[in-house]
C-alpha cells in the first residue's frame, strides 16, 4: 500500500484536513497573482523609463534588478505604490500601458520635464492616487475632466505651467477630497464652474496666469478651510463676492491683472495677511485691513483719505497709481516699526514730510513719494530709517536743501530727487560709495559737483542753471546715468572693446554695400537725432519703390514668375474664391506705384479690388523671406483667427518664390496719422455722421506734403474719444483676451486704420513679433517717438506695458493734434521749446513736451497744449484734459508704473462725449 504524506499528522481527508489543503491551494495562488502583478509593472516601469529617460541617465540604471531597488521608486509590500521623478530631464510621450498598469500607484510627480501631450488614457484608470503633479512640462491639451473627475481620492493635483487648454473643466468639483489645485499658467479659458467652488476641503487655490473671463461664484465664500487663492492675470470682472470678510481661514488673496471693478469695501475687517488687488478697475476708499502684513492695490481707481486702515503687522504697502489724497505724514505714521516698503507714488497725498517719525521706521528700505504734493524741507530725521535703500521724492514740492547728513544713509543706492524746488551744495553725496543712481535734475538752484557729474553724467543734473560740463570743467559720459562701478570697469575694457567694434564697423560697411546692391533699405533710426527722425518721417517719399527687390520698376521681378495663375492665394475668410497670384497682380497693375497707398516698415501696402468686389489691402513684407513656406503658412493661419472689431483682419496670404504677401480689409478712410496731420486739398469731402472725412482710397502717401495740408481738415473730440477707446479695446483683447497675451510691438497712429464709419481698427497685428529676429531696429525697439525707453536698454524685452506705452502717445496725439517727434514744442509764452534755453535741453518729442507741462503744473500751459481744433466747448476741454492725464501716465518712463490697458479702456469708458457734436 502506498504510503501517504499527512501534513503536520493531519489526515487531508478529515474536514480540517481539507480546510487546510483548500487554504494552501488559495495562498500558493495569491503568491503566483503578487509575483504575476510584480512581474507587470516591473516590465511597465521599464519601457516607461527607457522611452523617457535621456540616454545619458538610462544608461546607469539596472534594470535588471527589481524596481523596488530604484532610486525615487516607493513600494509597500513589494509594490509599487509612489513615483517621485521630478527634475530628471524625462522627455518625449508617456507610453500606453506603462504608468495606467501602476493600479497601486498613490503618488505621482513628474514635474519639471520635458513630457509631451498626448497623456494615455489609462493614467486616468489610477483611483488610488492621492498626489498627482504633471507640472513644467510640455502638456498641450485640453484639460481632461472626465479623466481627472475618475480620481475620487485625489488631494492635491497640480498641473501649473503646460499647455492645457479650453474650459476650466467641472469635473474637478467631484473630487470631494481635494485640498490643493495649481492650474496655473496654462492657457485655460471660459469662467470659473461654480463646482469648482463646492469642494469643503480646499485649501490652496491657483488658477493664476490663464484667460479665464466672467464673475467670482458666490460659492467662494463657502469654503471653511480656504486659505490660499490666486487667480491673477485673467481677465475676470464684476465685484468681490459679499461675505468674503467673514473667510476668517482665507490668508492670501491674490486677484491682480485683472479687470474686476466696484467697492473693496467687503475686505473690510477681514483676516487677510497679503492683499493683492492691484491692475484692477476697483474705486472707492482703501478697505480698513488691520491684520494685513502685504497690501498692494497700485493701478486701481482708488480715492479718498487714509484713516487708520492699517494694523502693527503691516510690512509692505503699494498704492501707486490711483487718486488717494490725504496728509503723507498721517500715513507713514499709521505704519509698524516692521514697516519695510511704501509706494505712494502718482497720488494726491499732501503736506510735509517734517512730521514724520522717521525714527520709528527703522527697517524701512523702500520709499517713492513721487508725483505727489508733498512740499516743505526734507528733514534731518530721514536719516533716522538707517536701512533706506530706495528713495524717490521726485515730482513734487519740496524746498529747502539736502539733509545734511544725508551721507549717513550707508546703504541708499538709488535717489531721486528730481523736479522739486531744492537748493544747496551737494558734495555729501559725492562721499556715498553705495549710490548707483542719481536724479537731481530740475531743481534749478541746486548747485552740482564735478565728481558727481563724472560719475552719474550731466543728465543727473539737467535744469540746474549753475551746472554745465564747462562750469564743472569735466568730461561728461555721452549718455544716461552711470554707476561708479561702470565708469571703472570701462575704462579697462575700452581698449578691447574699441579693437572689436572697428573689426565690426568695417564688416558692417562691407556688408551695408552688398545689401545696398540689392535694395534700399530704411535707414537705421536708432543711429538718428531727433531731427534727423522728424525729417525722415517728413520725407518717406525717399524710401519708396516697387515692392519686391524695391527697385522703382517691379516689372522684372514679375516676369520671373513664369506662371502666376498656378500661384495659389489662400482666403480664410472666403475660400471659394480661387484666387490666384494672377489675379492679385491683375488688380495692382503688376503691382504698380499707382496703386501703392502707403510705405510702412513692413513693407509696401497696395490697394487692390479682387473678384468678386473685394476690396483689399495687399501689404508685401520686405523681412518675409527669412520665413520658411512652412512657416509663414502656419503663422498666418494663427493671425487670421485674431478677430475683434477693433482690429482689422487678416483676409488670406500668397506665397510666391521668396516673397510673402498678406492681404487684409481695405479700410476706407486710412491711417489715423493722416487725419492728425490733415489731408491733401485734392481729396475729396465727405458728409457723414456730422463728422467730415475723406476717401483715401486713390491716393498714395509717399505724396502727401505736409506743408500744404489745409487747417480746416480735422476731427471733432467725440471721434477722438472714440478712437481712443476703439483702439483701448483692441489692445486689451491682445493683453488679456487671449489665452497667451499678444504684445503688438509697434503701435502708433499710422498702424490705426480708420473705416468708413471713422471706427478705428489696429493694423498689423502679430506681425511685428512675427518678423522680429529681423535686423532692422524697427521691429526690435517700435517706431521712432512711439517706442517705450525700455526697448532702447540693453537687454530691454517687449513686453504690453510698451504697447500701454506707443498708446499714451497716440492719446497725446489726439488730444494736441502734435506728432510725436519733430514739431513745434512751445512753452506757455508761446517759445519753441526746440532750442535749448533757460538751463533746460532742447525738447524734440511730444512725451518729452507733456511731461515737461505736468511737472511744471503751469495750468496755462497745459490749456494751451490742448488740439483747438477739437476743443468746442468747456466738457470737451475737461475730457481732454482727463486724456491728456491718462496719456501722461500711460508714458511713465518705468514700465511698472504705468496702467493697464484695461484700466484705461475703464477710464475712457466713464467719458460719453456727445456723439452727435460737429
Amino acid at each position: 500500500m502506498r504510503a501517504r504524506k499527512w501534513i503536520m499528522g493531519i489526515s487531508p481527508v478529515t474536514p480540517v484536513g481539507k480546510l487546510l489543503c483548500v487554504f494552501t491551494i488559495f495562498s500558493l495562488a495569491e503568491q503566483y497573482v503578487h509575483g504575476s502583478d510584480q512581474a507587470v509593472q516591473a516590465r511597465a516601469l521599464r519601457e516607461f523609463l527607457q522611452n523617457v529617460l535621456p540616454s545619458s541617465s538610462s544608461s546607469s540604471v539596472n534594470f535588471s534588478s527589481p524596481p523596488c531597488s530604484w532610486e525615487n521608486i516607493r513600494c509597500e509590500n513589494g509594490v509599487v505604490t509612489g513615483l517621485f521623478l521630478e527634475g530628471l530631464g524625462l522627455r518625449g510621450h508617456i507610453p500606453k500601458e506603462t504608468l495606467g498598469t501602476l493600479t497601486s500607484l498613490t503618488h505621482l510627480s513628474l514635474s519639471n520635464n520635458s513630457l509631451q501631450s498626448p497623456i494615455p488614457s489609462d493614467l486616468w484608470s489610477l483611483t488610488d492616487l492621492s498626489y498627482l503633479s504633471l507640472s513644467s512640462n510640455s502638456f498641450r491639451e485640453e484639460l481632461p475632466g472626465i479623466g481627472l473627475s475618475n480620481l475620487v481620492k485625489l488631494q492635491r493635483l497640480d498641473l501649473w505651467s503646460n499647455g492645457f487648454h479650453g474650459p476650466l473643466a467641472f469635473q474637478i468639483g467631484q473630487l470631494k477630497n481635494l485640498r490643493y489645485l495649481n492650474l496655473s499658467y496654462n492657457s485655460i479659458t471660459g469662467t470659473i464652474p461654480a463646482a469648482i467652488f463646492d469642494i469643503p476641503s480646499l485649501m490652496v487655490v491657483d488658477i493664476s496666469s490663464n484667460g479665464l473671463h466672467g464673475s467670482l461664484p458666490s460659492q467662494l465664500t463657502s469654503l471653511p478651510s480656504l486659505h490660499f487663492l490666486n487667480l491673477s492675470g485673467n481677465s475676470l470682472s464684476g465685484g468681490l463676492p459679499d461675505g468674503i470678510s467673514t473667510m476668517t481661514g482665507l490668508t492670501t488673496l491674490d486677484l491682480s491683472n485683472n479687470s474686476f471693478n466696484g467697492s473693496l469695501t467687503s475686505l473690510n475687517a477681514s483676516s487677510l495677511e497679503q492683499v493683492i488687488l492691484s491692475f484692477n478697475l476697483f474705486t472707492g476708499p482703501v478697505p480698513i485691513l488691520k491684520s494685513s502684513k502685504v497690501v498692494r492695490l497700485n493701478s486701481n481707481l482708488l480715492y479718498g483719505r487714509l484713516y487708520s486702515v492699517f494694523g502693527p503687522d503691516l510690512i509692505e504697502l503699494d498704492l501707486r497709481l490711483n487718486v488717494l489724497s490725504g496728509e503723507i505724514s498721517d500715513l507713514m505714521n499709521d505704519t509698524s516699526s516692521n514697516f519695510k516698503y511704501l509706494d505712494v507714488s502718482a497720488n494726491n497725498f499732501s503736506g510735509s514730510l517734517s512730521s514724520v517719525d522717521f525714527a520709528a521706521l527703522k527697517d524701512l528700505s523702500y520709499l517713492d513719494l513721487s508725483s505727489n504734493h508733498v512740499e516743505g524741507n526734507i528733514p534731518n530725521e530721514i536719516v533716522k530709517a538707517s536701512k533706506l535703500e530706495y528713495i524717490d521724492l521726485s515730482n513734487n514740492n519740496l524746498s529747502g536743501t539736502l539733509p545734511e547728513f544725508l551721507m549717513m544713509l550707508t546703504s541708499l543706492s538709488h535717489l531721486d530727487l528730481s523736479r522739486n524746488s531744492l537748493s544747496g551744495n551737494v558734495s555729501q553725496l559725492e562721499h556715498m560709495s553705495s549710490l548707483k543712481y542719481l536724479n537731481l535734475s530740475f531743481n534749478q538752484h541746486l548747485g552740482c559737483n564735478s565728481g558727481l557729474v563724472r560719475d552719474f553724467g550731466m543728465d543727473a543734473f539737467t535744469g540746474l542753471m549753475d551746472c554745465n560740463p564747462a562750469a564743472v570743467n569735466v568730461d561728461v559720459p555721452s549718455a544716461g546715468y552711470q554707476s561708479k562701478s561702470t565708469l571703472t570697469r570701462g575704462i579697462i575694457v575700452g581698449v578691447v572693446v574699441g579693437c572689436a567694434l572697428a573689426i565690426m564697423i568695417i564688416s558692417a560697411i562691407i556688408a551695408a554695400i552688398i545689401v545696398h546692391k540689392r535694395r534700399v533699405r530704411w535707414p537705421p533710426h536708432s543711429t538718428l537725432t531727433l531731427k534727423q527722425r522728424a525729417s525722415v518721417f517728413k520725407d518717406e517719399s525717399r524710401f519708396m519703390s516697387g515692392p519686391f527687390s524695391f527697385d522703382s520698376n517691379s516689372g522684372p521681378w514679375v516676369a520671373n514668375v513664369k506662371n502666376p495663375s498656378s500661384v495659389a492665394v489662400v482666403m480664410f475668410e472666403k475660400p471659394l474664391l480661387n484666387l490666384t497670384f494672377a489675379d492679385l497682380l491683375r488688380a495692382t497693375n503688376n503691382f504698380n506705384r499707382e496703386t501703392q497707398v502707403s510705405q510702412g516698415g513692413l513693407g509696401p501696402v497696395y490697394s487692390a479690388v479682387l473678384p468678386g468686389d473685394l476690396h483689399v489691402s495687399i501689404k508685401v513684407l520686405i523681412e518675409g523671406r527669412a520665413l520658411t513656406n512652412e512657416v509663414a503658412a502656419a503663422e498666418f493661419a494663427s493671425l487670421a483667427k485674431i478677430k475683434h472689431p477693433n482690429i482689422v483682419p487678416l483676409l488670406g496670404y500668397c506665397i510666391v518664390g521668396e516673397e510673402r504677401l498678406v492681404i487684409y480689409e481695405f479700410m476706407k478712410n486710412g491711417g489715423l496719422h493722416r487725419w492728425l496731420l490733415g489731408s491733401p486739398d485734392r481729396y475729396q469731402g465727405l458728409q457723414q455722421n456730422n463728422h467730415l472725412y475723406f476717401d483715401f482710397s486713390t491716393d498714395l502717401i509717399s505724396r502727401l506734403n505736409v506743408e500744404q495740408l489745409p487747417e480746416t481738415v480735422s476731427l471733432s473730440w467725440p471721434v477722438r474719444h472714440k478712437i481712443a477707446l476703439g483702439l483701448a479695446r483692441a489692445l486689451a483683447f491682445l493683453h488679456h483676451g487671449q489665452s497667451v497675451k499678444i504684445v503688438h510691438r509697434d503701435v502708433k497712429a499710422s498702424n490705426v486704420m480708420l473705416d468708413e464709419e471713422l471706427e478705428p481698427h489696429l493694423a498689423n497685428t502679430g506681425l511685428a513679433g512675427l518678423l522680429a529676429g529681423s535686423d532692422d531696429p524697427l521691429f526690435a525697439s517700435g517706431s521712432p517717438g512711439y517706442a517705450p525707453p525700455e526697448y532702447g536698454q540693453t537687454g530691454g524685452k517687449v513686453s504690453t506695458m510698451g504697447d500701454v506705452f506707443s498708446y499714451g502717445v497716440i492719446l497725446l496725439e489726439l488730444v494736441t493734434g502734435k506728432k510725436p517727434i519733430g514739431d513745434s514744442y512751445e512753452d506757455e509764452d508761446g517759445i519753441d521749446m526746440g532750442p535749448e534755453y533757460f538751463g533746460r535741453p532742447a525738447i524734440n518729442d511730444l512725451v518729452g513736451w507733456i511731461r515737461m507741462l505736468m511737472h511744471e503744473k503751469r495750468s496755462s500751459s497745459i490749456l494751451r497744449a490742448l488740439d483747438v481744433r477739437a476743443c468746442e466747448d468747456t466738457i470737451s476741454q475737461g475730457q481732454m484734459l482727463e486724456v491728456l492725464r491718462i496719456g501722461y501716465l500711460c508714458t511713465a518712463e518705468l514700465p511698472s508704473k504705468r496702467p493697464t490697458i484695461q484700466q484705461v479702456v475703464g477710464l475712457l469708458k466713464d467719458m460719453a462725449p456727445n456723439m452727435t457734436s460737429p
